[in-house]
């Protein structure tokens, strides 16, 4: 029993010194481990160790969020948003964040609120005009969601597309559908 208590403080250790120190890199530099080479539950705790010991951190504090996010916890991860917005209520990526779990959570009202708020800090990001539109559009908010798609499509460079312009003329098109005279607003 103490031998495993005592590894799992050594790895404790290790991973807070890779954290706070970094890891080495090719040219010799150190440099602060990339959460997009490692697997979300690696950078969760990646992220949850730096921010016991610099909690203010937003930066870091938003990556967490989105970890969060994409690994299905969106009540920790609009905590970890909330905590950034109560503290710099204008910081885009937590805007951002907060309505992307909104929109996860189903509660489209409040993530339009949040992403309104995004698009107000940053309105060159494409992705939250996108967002905004898909909220909008669940909503039946029919003008807004087509003015925000649109928004966002505009914004897209060539080499950004992707496949994007389809998949958002696609739910223009079902946009359309649904706000017929007989249900649109």
């Amino acid at each position: 029993m103490f031998g495993s208590l005592l590894k799992k403080k050594v790895f404790r250790v290790a991973a807070l010194l890779l954290v706070l120190w970094g890891a080495p890199t090719a040219n010799g530099v150190l440099a602060h481990v990339d959460s997009v080479a490692m697997p979300d539950p690696v950078a969760e705790m990646e992220y949850r160790i730096l921010l016991e010991f610099q909690p203010d951190d937003h930066a870091s504090r938003n990556k967490l969020g989105m970890v969060l996010l994409r690994l299905g916890q969106l009540d920790e991860a609009l905590k970890e948003f909330s905590f950034v917005l109560d503290k710099e209520p204008a910081n885009f990526d937590a805007l951002d964040g907060a309505g992307v779990v909104l929109q996860g959570k189903g509660d489209h009202a409040a993530a339009v609120e949040r992403l309104e708020q995004a698009a107000e800090v940053n309105p060159q990001d494409r992705q939250v005009h996108l967002h905004l539109g898909d909220s909008r559009s669940a909503l039946l908010e029919c003008e807004a969601a087509d003015q925000a798609y649109r928004d966002g499509l505009a914004l897209m460079n060539p080499e950004d597309r992707d496949g994007l312009p389809e998949k958002y003329m696609a739910r223009l098109k079902a946009l359309a559908e649904k706000c017929s005279p007989k249900t649109g607003k």
